[in-house]
């Protein structure tokens, strides 16, 4: 993430401390400053505005202008409450670009530093010393931008591993920008300069009470506003400016504006001007549109959103472009060649989404659509100014029947081609035909598969001299970046590398996937978006090339297996004309290409990690003998996640026994086995000591299934029962004879998370360094023991974790710093300091089975012990790092970043006519 970089560095050194009272320091007066927690520069570095007002154009705060900073001292005795030491301290910035404040306060080696901070500093704030949690009581938003001052709070400072502490800033506000454009499609050949005569927008909130309630995983601010609704923000009209087509004007741009839900009342008004070149111009609008209407695309997420509401810490930017070519009411030609195609015989026509007439939100209408109201668009065939007449008029349907791919500023999207409905029954098909000349208005042939009725384009007259010449299109989806959008996927049957579909996935909880629990990829033949079993055809997946990985295919047949039916060309020979290999690839299939994201021009094969079958015949009990004993079925609910995996024993499609995955063979991926007692361990089913035992399987020797020789017979992995799993192998949709027996692995890949049982919280009480607890941190940053692993933080079941320093190790980085670790203690009695109400085992040891340290160990607690690399074995300490005490003339430097806008969300509306 870019940062502003405004780095704002505390500067200090340690003190020699004598035996002190917490209220005296002892200080040499020569070398008093280098004791001093103190303030230096602020280094801008080209900051985008956060944290100043505009008038510095971006680059720095203002001299006097002041944070607010509160700060926790803890002392290395964690049975010690901690000292306040800043509350509110106002830190001003001078001519020399230094920050100060009075009442110097002084470092204590050894202990542990929280800050909090606050700009603008003020007293219209309040700070929760407790909770440690920020409110913000009535701020305004001004309305000029000059005058505009963003709120930001500071993360909570996460002590830093060396001698540096990071406090990071989050904007409490919102970042709204709009600005003027051209549409590209517009034709400017005669246009000069594009004005604006007049911009203004209506209807927002200026006041508000924002309250802090919480900080996540990431440390970022967690809260919300309160909006005082009869406040009113004063928009900063704007009445000049010109630009030619390919620039873009600001209308308003990086304005500080108060989060809130834009109602309905908050409308968008433009009139531009254009100047065309012989020196005339014309005037056009006002426009208005509803604020809360606009659709964006969101960079966090991929894919298009509702911004239906302003959020904490994002930016929206709403791009406004005209294109005065598009008539609000053009004359149309809806009837393919039959009186002469391109000859208009009436006029497209619009309701909006909450006009009453509006066919979408009449559930009677054939056109109805519940929850999911939109703008209705019609041809007006009478050519009368009144409401829609569903028995004169035609609906107006959309659908791609040409599989064009369109792209902007904002990425890839589809393009939708009106098409009247003729028959008026809400839907798309033979009954809108009008001549079945089967070519499309350019006289191209019809798109079999997209365009299967042989329906004709709407066609557009937006110039008004009685030629409809432009197809009516809208925008359709926005295809993320991700997901390989423009695809062959017909081998070469008509020309391979034609980049003629569009391929989507629906989630694993998608209620239309017909594969829950995993990805559904399919063909999108009619590039809307959504899955329609009926007309889009599944991807199914085989490696075909022995590379590891699975091929995608379409299949065409859907008999949801790889087969000659899939084989569109017949030619045998892979896109690069090399020969199919005849045993993984006998029937010729052609893989999916697509055009590589990261290196445009250049087709790629789509393939996939290899994925456990659902429902895949499974044995467990570690034999193979007929899968008859120990059998069931493996099912989950999410083919990414470890933890969903069971076997199913009685066919019911429900799991009854959870799997577990360990590295029994040491090749680096995790075998699954069966865990019936719930130790998180593999069991040893049959207790023969092996993890597999070979017979023949239906007394047929030539299909004996062997052991897999790289299962380990001896030491702690032997007897664990591998899963064996009876899959498809040869790709013929059925599983028989000729298929094998493989051991149940986790996919080719990164390796999943542990997520069973990773720390050892107890001792040496049943095994120590053997997990079976469960480390997390809650959104609030508790860190804890889940007692039941539900994930919640529960204070009367589970344990908060504290931490000590049990052993006094001093730790060297590799730029010479020294720090000392706290270990983290169940906190057994819940009071919040690690003390003997803690204390497991009493045996004296720790971890490493060395002597407690009497000093700093007396009560003999036990550290917890981490299983970070999942191997059962936990072997890593849960500590903190915490500064070594430091050298007389040691320097720690404190940085401030402001973190950039959580997401960009970023839309374009044209402007028609």
């Amino acid at each position: 993430m870019k940062k502003s970089n405004i780095a704002l560095i505390l500067v200090a050194a340690a003190v020699a401390m004598a035996s002190c009272s917490k209220d005296e320091v002892l200080v040499d007066n020569q070398r008093q400053n280098a004791y001093r927690i103190q303030f230096g520069e602020a280094f801008p570095d080209n900051a985008t505005r956060a944290s100043k007002r505009p008038s510095t154009g971006g680059t720095g705060f203002e001299v006097g202008e002041s944070m607010g900073i509160y700060g926790y001292q803890f002392s290395p005795d964690s049975s010690l409450p901690a000292d306040e030491i800043f509350n509110n301290t106002v830190v001003t910035k001078q001519t020399n670009g230094e920050w100060t404040y009075t009442d110097v306060k002084y470092w204590n080696p050894g202990s542990m530093y929280e800050f909090y901070g606050i700009y603008p500093q003020s007293t219209a704030h309040t700070f929760d010393a407790d909770t440690k949690r920020f409110t913000v009581t009535d701020f305004t938003v001004a309305d000029a931008k000059d005058d505009q001052v963003d709120v930001m709070i500071a993360k909570k400072n996460e002590t830093a591993p060396v001698n540096t502490v990071d406090m990071i800033f989050n904007h409490l506000l919102s970042n709204v920008n709009f600005y003027f454009k051209v549409q590209n499609k517009f034709n400017n050949s005669g246009v000069a300069t594009y004005e604006v005569v007049n911009f203004d927008v209506t209807g927002l909130k200026s006041k508000g009470t924002y309250t802090q309630t919480g900080i996540d995983n990431q440390n970022s601010t967690v809260g919300a506003w309160a909006v005082d609704n009869a406040s009113v923000y004063t928009f900063p009209t704007k009445t000049d400016g010109a630009i030619a087509k390919g620039q873009t004007l600001s209308l308003g741009d990086d304005l500080l504006m108060m989060p809130q839900a834009i109602a309905d009342d908050a409308t968008v008004t433009l009139t531009y001007r254009l100047v065309y070149k012989d020196g005339t111009s014309s005037t056009f609008g006002p426009h208005t549109f509803s604020l809360n209407k606009v659709r964006g695309l969101s960079r966090l997420q991929n894919d298009s959103v509702d911004i239906f509401g302003w959020e904490p810490n994002y930016r929206y930017n709403y791009y406004l472009a005209v294109n005065p070519s598009i008539r609000t009411n053009p004359t149309a030609d809806y009837d393919g060649a039959v009186d002469g195609y391109k000859n208009p015989t009436g006029n497209v026509k619009t309701l909006d989404a909450d006009d009453p007439a509006n066919p979408f939100n009449d559930p009677s209408s054939p056109y109805y659509k519940h929850g999911n109201s939109e703008v209705f668009w019609y041809i007006d065939v009478d050519n009368e100014d009144g409401d829609f007449n569903p028995n004169v008029d035609f609906a107006i349907l959309w659908q791609d029947i040409d599989g064009v791919i369109s792209t902007d500023e904002f990425g890839r999207y589809t393009t939708l081609e009106g098409i009247a409905d003729r028959n008026r029954n809400g839907v798309i098909d033979d009954g809108d035909k009008f001549d079945d000349d089967t070519v499309n208005y350019d006289g191209v042939a019809d798109d079999a598969t997209l365009n299967p009725w042989h329906v004709d384009v709407i066609m557009e007259d937006r110039d008004g001299d009685g030629v409809a010449e432009t197809p009516l299109q809208r925008d359709g989806n926005r295809l993320p970046p991700d997901i390989p959008g423009n695809a062959d996927v017909d081998g070469s049957i008509d020309g391979d590398g034609n980049l003629t579909n569009i391929i989507d996935t629906l989630d694993p909880d998608d209620p239309d996937n017909p594969t829950p629990g995993e990805d559904f990829w399919y063909v999108d033949t009619d590039g809307d978006g959504e899955y329609d079993p009926d007309t889009d055809v599944p991807i199914i997946w085989k490696d075909i090339d022995g590379d590891g990985k699975e091929e995608g295919f379409p299949d065409w047949n859907g008999d949801g297996k790889v087969g000659p039916e899939d084989n569109l060309d017949g030619d045998h020979t892979d896109y690069n004309g090399d020969p199919d290999d005849p045993d993984r690839n006998p029937d010729g299939v052609d893989v999916i290409l697509y055009d590589d994201p990261d290196n445009p021009g250049t087709l790629i094969e789509l393939e996939r990690d290899p994925k456990i079958p659902n429902n895949a015949d499974a044995d467990w009990n570690g034999s193979i003998d007929g899968d008859n004993n120990g059998s069931g079925t493996i099912v989950y609910t999410d083919v990414n996640d470890p933890d969903t995996y069971m076997i199913d024993t009685d066919g019911d499609g429900i799991g009854d026994i959870p799997i577990v995955w360990e590295d029994i063979d040491g090749d680096g991926k995790l075998e699954g086995g069966v865990d019936r007692d719930g130790d998180g361990h593999i069991d040893d089913v049959d207790q023969d000591g092996t993890n597999i035992t070979t017979t023949p399987h239906d007394d047929d020797d030539d299909k004996l299934h062997k052991d897999p020789s790289d299962l380990t017979t001896t030491g702690e992995n032997a007897g664990k029962d591998v899963i064996m799993i009876h899959t498809d192998t040869n790709g013929d949709g059925v599983i028989d004879d000729n298929d094998e027996w493989k051991q149940l692995e986790w996919p080719e890949g990164p390796q999943p998370p542990v997520r069973w049982g990773n720390a050892d919280a107890d001792g040496a009480t049943n095994g120590y360094q053997n997990p079976k607890d469960y480390y997390r941190i809650a959104d609030d940053g508790t860190e804890y023991i889940d007692v039941n692993n539900d994930g919640v933080y529960d204070p009367t079941v589970d344990y908060p974790i504290v931490y000590k320093d049990l052993d006094g190790t001093v730790f060297t980085d590799a730029d010479g710093n020294k720090f000392t670790t706290l270990e983290g203690i169940v906190d057994l009695n819940r009071n919040g300091i690690a003390d003997a109400g803690d204390r497991v085992d009493n045996d004296g040891k720790d971890y490493l089975g060395r002597d407690d340290d009497p000093t700093l160990n007396p009560d003999h607690l036990d550290g917890i012990m981490l299983d970070n690399d999942g191997d059962h074995v936990a072997e890593t300490p849960l500590v903190k790092k915490v500064p070594q005490p430091l050298e007389d003339d040691t320097i720690i430097r404190f940085t401030a970043d402001v973190d950039e806008w959580a997401d960009d969300q970023t839309s374009e509306t044209i402007i028609r006519n």
